[in-house]
């Protein structure tokens, strides 16, 4: 008889949600409020519509912190950076079918740890399609910069899909070679026993 095993994947819906939530608010509260400065629409109408792309736009926070308004219209950190229709589809499809395949990967995944990485993944790639599929263009507001070198703008859904994948870094090296460390000395233990 196969022994059922525990499925974490409703955690991870849960974190799906809560992160596309968290970005859209964020990107909202950003532009609708920090940078038209209180003029904003209210996030329901902000969400149900498409505004009017804001120009850029860069308010100084500190020392090495701005907030900014720059449209991504290439991948993260603004590679392969096209206006064209066709491009925009293509990557959203894309990215639209690796989250798919990540979900499917979380769905069927033991690993409580996989199945929150996978799950930061997914969340920030819905919230940059959601972004992708209004304004044809990712809101990127985050700008840290030392010396006049400056990162390039990122927001909350790149962060996510950033940890996610350090996390599956983490997992790959460190937790799955300790799990197969762990299994042979079973294993070894128990055919000493039997021999």
């Amino acid at each position: 008889m196969r022994k059922i095993q525990a499925h974490h994947w409703p955690l991870g819906v849960f974190f799906i949600v809560t992160l596309v939530f968290t970005d859209q608010i964020s990107k909202w509260w950003v532009t609708e409020h920090l940078l038209r400065y209180n003029a904003g629409l209210d996030f329901f109408s902000w969400l149900a519509a498409a505004p009017e792309r804001l120009p850029y736009t860069e308010k100084t926070i500190s020392g090495f912190f701005n907030v900014v308004m720059v449209w991504n219209e290439g991948i993260s950190f603004g590679m392969f950076t096209s206006q064209s229709a066709v491009t925009t589809l293509a990557i959203t499809v894309l990215t639209s079918l690796v989250a798919l395949i990540f979900f499917i990967w979380m769905v069927r995944t033991e690993n409580r740890g996989l199945a929150a990485a996978l799950s930061l993944i997914i969340g920030g790639a819905l919230g940059n399609i959601i972004d992708r599929t209004r304004f044809g263009a990712v809101i990127d507001f985050l700008d840290f910069h030392l010396f006049n070198t400056h990162w390039p703008a990122f927001n909350i859904a790149d962060t996510s899909i950033v940890l996610g994948i350090l996390f599956i870094l983490y997992d790959s090296l460190f937790t799955v070679k300790k799990t197969k460390r762990k299994k042979r000395i079973v294993e070894n233990k128990n055919h000493e026993k039997n021999t």
